[in-house]
């Protein structure tokens, strides 16, 4: 188009108009300006599309391009519902290459490429990223400390293999990890066993075509959901859950759009809105805490609580303090830690049973499957093997799931043991770090309260109380959970000025208004054990 209308080139001769262009608008709006403005000529080379320069050639032209887009139509119809029809057979929708970690198990088969083995090479890689995601380190010095140590990116991996052609990815810096790799990584449920196809919706602006990539919500019809079998998982369920939690988190505490971070203590989602549940925001400029609803550019309230505020020094002052108080003597924390190693105890003995029930199970279906492979192979007549081979099937799903529950059962034991860990480091350092907590850097409160699983419900300065102050205390039993208190601004208020007052533990203890027996703190690291 650039070059006739320079004037450089007088006639464009194309194959045919549909190869010129499919769309007819498109076509019509293009033929128009080479021809009507820029006094050039779009000439086909077939001999049955020579319509001429009359109305009736431009209206056979017209028609000629109206069916070359509805051929396009049917083409993606038929397309797109063969690979619908593929997924919802339980195969992977065709790609050229494999999901990185896995290969194909059966590409050398007619209409292979239907499901994946995990690749012993990659598989490591991506139980790496995750241990390292859940662990809180972010993705750009993942991405880092993967280039660092040499691991081939997912474009080597497949150029190394032959899978790809060496200058197939001419855009991507060769060895280098970047954080949207990780990213991608991160968020694909497949690698805990979940294979989903069309999780992506993509749309397009009319006006200038360009693509809009979402996920699909998980109850929209179009995703389609593949058996376990089909893509084995790499790392579990509860894993992944972690990454997303910490990606979530990660998000909210993000500091690249607050430009004085470590004046706020309780930013990034420890404070969040009594109306409408949405996160606080800080702002600087008046040192406090507001609705990040508040109103969409002065138009309408999105917040029913409407616009309000509170003053985030006192807040952060206050807040620290009460934590201080709760560590201030490690008795507090001995009773909570016979009360979860006796409810650990109880339901050892339970889960015992039951995995020993399990293991049972487990060995009477290898004898089920030695007998049904001997009759398999003795079989008479294609009848009795059909039918054997049948009975071996529903044997192997009965043994998957045997061996999920004993994986479910070891992640649950486990998951208790991380917590009663967490509680005897906690106090440990209650009993010989905590006189230095007056001292705590920034970050250390901050870890101290994402461990506590604290969160602050703020309301307007009429309401009554200001605010409440809760616990999420992951890895404790339920009936442990409800001993601790929901504590209110005034009981919070209380107990700091006890402290500053510096009166005796009996009227601090009083100070908490305990639902049942004695006083239990909440002393457990809020993160997922697996």
């Amino acid at each position: 188009m650039e070059a006739i209308r320079e004037g450089e080139i007088q006639v464009l001769i194309v194959g045919r108009y549909d190869r010129f262009s499919r769309i007819q608008m498109q076509q019509a709006i293009a033929i128009y300006q080479i021809e009507e403005l820029y006094g050039g000529r779009v000439e086909s080379a077939d001999q049955n599309e020579q319509f001429g320069k009359s109305s009736t050639g431009a209206l056979l032209r017209s028609i000629n391009a109206w069916r070359a887009e509805r051929e396009l139509e049917l083409i993606r119809e038929r397309t797109q519902g063969a690979r619908r029809a593929r997924a919802q057979s339980g195969k992977i929708v065709p790609a050229a290459v494999p999901l990185y970690g896995y290969v194909w198990a059966d590409s050398h088969e007619k209409r292979g490429k239907s499901r994946y083995l995990v690749d012993p090479e990659t598989a490591p890689i991506i139980a790496r990223i995750f241990r390292e995601a859940v662990a809180g380190v972010s993705l750009r010095r993942i991405a880092g400390d993967l280039t660092s140590d040499g691991i081939p990116t997912p474009s080597q991996a497949l150029t190394v293999r032959g899978l790809v052609a060496p200058g197939r990815f001419k855009n991507i810096v060769e060895g280098r990890w970047v954080r949207q790799v990780v990213m991608r990584i991160l968020k694909n449920s497949a690698y805990c066993g979940e294979y989903v196809a069309y999780r992506y919706q993509v749309t397009r602006e009319t006006d200038h075509e360009r693509r809009h990539i979402k996920m699909r919500p998980e109850g929209d019809r179009a995703r389609v959901v593949l058996p376990p079998e089909i893509c084995p998982a790499i790392i579990s369920k509860e894993l992944f859950q972690a990454a997303q939690e910490q990606l979530e988190r990660n998000k909210a505490e993000s500091i690249h759009n607050n430009k004085a971070p470590y004046l706020t203590l309780l930013r990034g989602g420890f404070a969040v809105c009594g109306y409408c549940g949405s996160t606080m925001i800080a702002r600087r400029s008046t040192q406090s805490y507001v609705c990040c609803r508040p109103g969409n550019s002065g138009v309408y309230n999105l917040c029913p609580g409407g616009h309000f505020a509170i003053h985030a020094p006192t807040l952060d002052d206050t807040l620290w303090t009460m934590v201080r108080v709760l560590f201030r003597h490690p008795e507090r924390m001995r009773a909570i830690l016979e009360a979860q190693q006796a409810y650990q105890d109880q339901v050892h003995v339970t889960e015992k049973a039951g995995y020993l029930a399990v293991e049972g199970h487990l060995a009477q279906l290898k004898g089920y499957l030695q007998n049904a492979t001997k009759a398999v192979l003795n079989a008479q007549d294609d009848f009795t093997r059909a039918h054997w081979e049948h009975e071996i099937e529903g044997l192997l799903v009965q043994r998957a799931e045997a061996r999920e529950q004993l994986q479910r059962l070891e992640e649950l034991r486990q998951g208790r043991e991380g917590a009663l860990l967490y509680m005897r480091s906690i106090e440990e350092w209650s009993r010989t770090l905590e006189p230095a907590s007056a001292e705590a850097t920034y970050e250390e409160k901050r870890f101290l309260l994402r461990g506590l699983g604290l969160k602050v419900t703020c309301f307007r300065k009429i309401h009554d109380p200001r605010y409440h102050v809760d616990w999420n205390l992951a890895g404790l039993d339920e009936k442990l959970r409800s001993l601790l208190p929901s504590l209110t601004s005034q009981e919070v208020a209380s107990v700091v000025r006890q402290e500053a007052a510096g009166e005796d533990e009996a009227a601090k203890t009083e100070a908490f208004p305990l639902r049942t027996g004695g006083y239990l703190p909440p002393l457990v690291k809020h993160t997922t054990n697996y």
